[in-house]
């Protein structure tokens, strides 16, 4: 959970824990370096309730940080005092005798963040945006204060108070922050805009093909990260979205089916004609806004919107899933933004390799896209497909992996393959150990081997030699991360020396599997039969135990 985020912080970085805090909403809201992070925190006696300085240059606005923390959030309500001191701040820009008034008392990094917030504000014209974050819940008269009272625009002044920082956890859990920010959505004639206002606010407007393309080009595919696939090319669907665009686009409002964009919250501002939408998300529509935006020349046409605004991440989940079906939802495309995807995927980043988990993200689509992914991954690529499949082998029964698909992989079986104890390490031995095992097959002229169609055999053996070398391997995580780090360097005669040994035993495993298959009259269906594993290992009980014995030590003597 959230405090536990909060400690990691504390011990990483030997800061307190309303200083870990502050750090964590910072790398969560603006995916901040460690090193700007704490260059921006200025939090001590004298600092008028400033706890951290963000000038932000490229969105070019200076945001000041109030934040109070306790370890229990959720119990205690914001008091109004808090929101006021806070509020105060402001009037340190109006001069700089009243900036210097303010803080010449403070600490050095306080002055130092302030003097340099007041030459962007007053120098460079940069916006100023008072931000507090805080884990006790809020009033329902604080909005009034602030904007009423205190005079404040939506922009000006954010409370973030428990429940809404508590969605910013369960977000950063599924790779959907930072927040995008604000985007102001121009809409067609006002008088036709549909609201509805119970449970979670929205509307439904038409909107200018034209300014939907607007909306991409400013964001591109970070506004679909909570959709549970990106662009998908040249299916069925998007053909006829582009015809349409280019045939028939005074009619594209009557055939596409809209778009369905989420947001933390939103408001029509009629005297201007737009949509406010704060941190914008398209969770249905993903292929008719990417057609707009890869159409060519001029485009014309209107296309229907719902903007929603909730920050429930139970209810974004479900509706996700429910708005998403002009092509084909699969379970694995609903697990894309699964907290433990999520996870492997940062934590396999972090060790070289990009591992594919959303459709339309394949690492050649994103490196063609994005060049310098080629030079970061050196074609390091996991898929969790094959991942799930593999798991599925070792932990449930190699002809689980023969029998079931992806969608019980991500469907029924998840749980069980996914457990959030997974780690990064075990998929990277898998994948390896399943990239020996294929290569030592390739082209073998064992007897068993050579008959017509023999990769039919070989193709479903594979998984149960898989299966016997990692009950080995796995026996020690230490020893199961060696060998990981071992297949990695891939070079010298150690690592040539275990491969030509691990073949022999390979090639071992493969026979005795080889030789219940072949005396079997069901051979079609006997390696999917989940009885199989168990008639191996009892028929050659004594051949299987030496051969794990030498598996086992093979594997101790990694370096």
């Amino acid at each position: 959970m959230l405090q536990n985020e909060i400690e990691s912080i504390e011990l990483d970085n030997a800061l307190q824990d309303y200083h870990a805090f502050i750090y964590w909403f910072i790398e969560t809201a603006f995916g901040w370096s460690k090193d700007r992070i704490l260059n921006s925190i200025c939090d001590g006696a004298h600092d008028k309730g400033i706890d951290a300085v963000i000038i932000d240059p490229i969105e070019l606005k200076v945001v000041i940080i109030q934040s109070k923390y306790e370890r229990a959030g959720g119990q205690t309500q914001i008091n109004d005092n808090e929101i006021k001191l806070l509020s105060t701040v402001k009037n340190c820009f109006d001069s700089r005798s009243a900036l210097n008034a303010a803080i010449n008392k403070g600490n050095q990094a306080t002055q130092r963040l302030m003097n340099e917030a007041f030459d962007a504000i007053r120098k460079k014209g940069f916006s100023l945006e008072l931000i507090l974050i805080s884990t006790h819940k809020k009033a329902p008269h604080h909005d009034d204060l602030i904007s009423e009272t205190l005079g404040f625009t939506e922009e000006g002044f954010k409370v973030y108070d428990y429940d809404r920082i508590m969605q910013f956890y369960y977000d950063k859990m599924r790779d959907f922050t930072p927040s995008l920010g604000v985007y102001n959505l121009p809409y067609a004639d006002a008088d036709k805009a549909i609201i509805r206002t119970a449970d979670h606010k929205s509307w439904v407007l038409t909107v200018s093909i034209e300014d939907i393309r607007g909306l991409y080009n400013k964001y591109e595919e970070k506004l679909f990260r909570k959709n549970v696939r990106n662009f998908l090319g040249k299916s069925r669907t998007n053909k006829k979205i582009f015809e349409t665009l280019d045939l028939d686009p005074k009619n594209f409002w009557y055939y596409n089916n809209g778009i369905t964009i989420l947001c933390d919250k939103a408001n029509i501002i009629m005297e201007k004609g737009y949509v406010r939408l704060e941190n914008p998300q398209v969770v249905n529509g993903c292929q008719t806004v990417m057609s707009i935006a890869k159409f060519n020349g001029e485009i014309k046409g209107e296309v229907m919107i719902r903007v929603i605004e909730s920050t429930d991440h139970e209810f974004v989940d479900l509706l996700t899933l429910y708005q998403n079906s002009s092509n084909p939802v699969r379970n694995r495309d609903l697990k894309s933004n699964d907290p433990d995807q999520v996870r492997l995927k940062h934590e396999l980043r972090r060790q070289g390799y990009y591992y594919e988990i959303k459709r339309g993200e394949e690492y050649e689509t994103m490196a063609t896209k994005y060049p310098a992914l080629r030079s970061e991954f050196m074609g390091n690529v996991i898929n969790n497909e094959i991942v799930a499949k593999l798991i599925a082998a070792v932990r449930m029964n190699p002809s689980t992996a023969l029998t079931s698909g992806s969608d019980k992989f991500f469907g029924d079986y998840y749980d069980r393959i996914f457990t959030t104890n997974l780690p990064s390490f075990a998929c990277l031995a898998l994948s390896h150990l399943y990239n020996i095992v294929r290569g030592t097959y390739s082209g073998n002229t064992q007897k068993f081997f050579n008959f017509e169609k023999d990769w039919v055999f070989k193709n479903r053996a594979l998984y149960y030699v898989v299966h016997f070398l990692y009950r080995q391997l796995s026996k020690d995580e230490i020893m199961e991360k060696r060998f990981v780090s071992f297949c990695e360097k891939a070079y010298g005669s150690e690592y040539w020396q275990f491969v030509k040994e691990i073949k022999t035993i390979i090639n071992k495993y493969f026979e005795y599997v080889y030789k219940t298959w072949n005396e079997t009259e069901y051979y079609n269906t006997y390696l999917q039969n989940p009885k199989t594993l168990d008639t191996i290992v009892q028929k050659y009980k004594t051949e299987m135990d030496g051969l794990d014995e030498i598996s086992e030590g093979l594997f101790k003597g990694i370096p």
